[in-house]
């Protein structure tokens, strides 16, 4: 394992880890580059989560709402039938 300290934008690297220094210490397995942790915590792209408001709000389409007519319709109710749905943006 390698520490990674960052003081006024000078990286330096050590095969230890700096315990008193104020800058979070970044230590990173050499034999595995993606695999890297920030003051104990896991970092890195493999760490990402989506935020909640991304995440779908059901698990199918016919969980979802849409409004037709000016009323909202569940799309639960053209289950079992051939519907064909377009996303239309406009500008």
């Amino acid at each position: 394992m390698y520490a990674v300290t960052m003081a006024l934008g000078v990286v330096t690297t050590s095969p230890w880890t700096l315990a008193a220094t104020s800058e979070p210490v970044v230590v990173c397995d050499p034999k595995i580059p993606d695999k890297c942790m920030c003051d104990g915590q896991p970092i890195g792209h493999s760490t990402w989560a989506p935020p909640a408001w991304l995440m779908p709000k059901g698990s199918s389409i016919y969980d979802m709402t849409a409004t037709l007519g000016g009323s909202k319709v569940p799309l639960s109710t053209y289950k079992a039938k051939v519907a064909m749905v377009a996303n239309v943006a406009s500008a």
